[in-house]
Parts: structure tokens; sequence; C-alpha cells
């Protein structure tokens, strides 16, 4: 994850990736899974991480410049095994939540042949293509499950997605209107954890 957080100059203070077995400098921290299952768990971990509402949370909690990992440990954070006894239901289709997070961040991060250790029996063909759209789609997908496994009313995820100010000015500059609040509440309306 990147350790340099700046929620009012950029557009997101949670930015975090999977990267390959590289050297990294000290200005990226990293964080290794030793369990049983350490790339799902990775990728449980990111599609939180990344989120709208952890962000949000990570927000509050900051009070410099610097993420360090003593304060990621004091967040709220869903442990795998609260993924794993859940249902996702999104557009009547039902599926098992830790293997819909784990689809859908595993084809937001796998872009290069470099991570093609995310390869998977489920038959996703990687490196995946780049499509903005599919991208959108992917991660208002994920935001919308993980503000719900929160327990994140309507009315506060889009409290939340509104103090995003930075990306909600990109945005509307870009597209004359806050896009991504759009697609994910949308999605957040679609999707529910039974």
């Amino acid at each position: 994850f990147r350790k340099i957080v700046r929620s009012h100059t950029d557009i997101r203070t949670a930015v975090g990736t999977i990267t390959p077995k590289y050297p990294h400098g000290d200005g990226i921290p990293i964080l290794t899974f030793d369990l049983e299952s350490p790339q799902e768990h990775a990728l449980l971990f990111l599609s939180v991480f990344n989120s709208f509402t952890f962000d949000f949370i990570l927000r509050q909690s900051l009070g410099g410049a610097n993420l360090n990992k003593y304060i990621l440990k004091q967040l709220p954070m869903p442990t795998p095994t609260e993924f794993s006894n859940k249902t996702v239901e999104a557009n009547g289709v039902r599926e098992d939540l830790d293997d819909f997070l784990i689809d859908r961040t595993r084809r937001l991060v796998w872009t290069s042949h470099s991570l093609d250790g995310l390869e998977n029996e489920a038959g996703i063909e990687g490196p995946v293509s780049w499509n903005d759209d599919n991208r959108a789609e992917w991660e208002a997908e994920i935001n919308a499950v993980i503000a719900h496994i929160y327990d994140v009313s309507r009315s506060e995820f889009e409290f939340i997605l509104e103090e995003f100010g930075v990306l909600k000015q990109k945005e509307v500059a870009e597209f004359g209107r806050y896009e991504t609040k759009i697609k994910t509440l949308e999605a957040y309306d679609e999707v529910s954890i039974v």
C-alpha cells in the first residue's frame, strides 16, 4: 500500500495493490499473508482496503500524512472467515461472498504478466485487458458489497461518496456528473448480502 496519504489533494487515501516479488522502497510498505490461501486472503484484503467505506474510515483515523502499519492494525476490517459463510445476491444471481470479491479484485489487479501467479481454477485468462467500463463496473460492485458488509445504509454511503471531493471535481469536469457515485449507488441498490 501507499505510505504517504493526502486526503485533501489526492483522489483516494487508501491505495493498495498486489505486486510481483520485486524489491520495494520504504515508501511502499509490504504486507504478506502466511495463511492457508495467501493469494485469496490478499485479494480479500485488497477489496476492503481499496473500498470507499474503508478509505472513509481511514481518513477519520489519520493525524498526518503517513499510513503506518500500526494505524492499519487499529482500523475495523472484516477477517477472511467473515466472508466465507455469506452470499451476495446481485441481479438475481447468488454467489459466495468471498468468490464474488476475489473474482472482481483479481480482474482489477491482474493487468500484466508479472502477476501471472494470480491464475485460478475459475478460468479467468490473464492478464485481464484494461477496459474502463468493465473496471468501473467491478469497482462499483466491490464498493457496494463492502458498504453492505460494514452495514452502511444507503444515505450513509451517499455521504461517504460525497466526502471524496477531489474525485467528484475531476469527474464533474470530465463527464459533467459524479459518475463513480452514480454507478456505485446503483450497484448498492442491486446487491444484498444473505
